[in-house]
C-alpha cells in the first residue's frame, strides 16, 4: 500500500472513531423512582438516601471492600455520580480510584468517559482444566 493511501485511510478511520465517541458516550438519566412505599420502613443502608459525594465514595467503598459485595439501587447511583464527578473533572485523579472497575462493570461500562474501556475486547475466560 502506498504511503499516501495508508495516510488518507487512517485519516478516515480517525474521523469515523472520533465521530463515534461523541454520538455514543452521550449518558443517559433514568428518571428517580416515584413508587410509593408500600411497606414498613426500614434503616439498612441501602435504603437510606445518599446526598453527597463524600458519602457516595463512602458506601461504595463500602459496598465493594466486602468479599462478595451485593450493590444495591442507592450503590448504582453513586458510582454514577462519581463517575459523572470524575467527568466534569475531565477525569483528572481518576487513577487513584480504586473501585473504577467494579463501579464500571456495575454500570455495564456506560453512560461516563470514565467508564470508558481502552483497548480490545477481553477474551473469554479459559475453562479450567481437572
Amino acid at each position: 500500500m502506498r504511503a499516501d493511501i495508508f495516510q488518507e485511510a487512517l485519516m478516515a478511520t480517525a474521523r469515523v472513531a472520533c465521530c463515534a465517541a461523541l454520538v455514543g458516550c452521550v449518558p443517559t438519566k433514568t428518571p428517580p423512582d416515584t413508587a410509593a412505599d408500600s411497606g414498613a420502613a426500614t434503616d439498612s443502608p441501602a435504603d437510606t438516601a445518599i446526598d453527597s459525594l463524600e458519602e457516595c465514595t463512602e458506601h461504595v467503598t463500602e459496598v465493594f471492600a466486602e468479599a462478595s459485595p451485593a450493590p444495591s439501587d442507592a450503590t448504582e447511583e453513586c458510582c454514577q455520580t462519581i463517575t459523572e464527578d470524575y467527568d466534569t473533572r475531565d477525569l483528572e485523579g481518576m487513577e487513584t480510584w480504586t473501585e473504577r472497575d467494579d463501579c464500571c462493570e456495575l454500570l455495564e461500562w456506560q453512560g461516563s468517559m470514565a467508564c470508558t474501556p481502552w483497548g480490545p475486547p477481553c477474551p473469554p475466560a479459559m475453562a479450567a482444566v481437572a
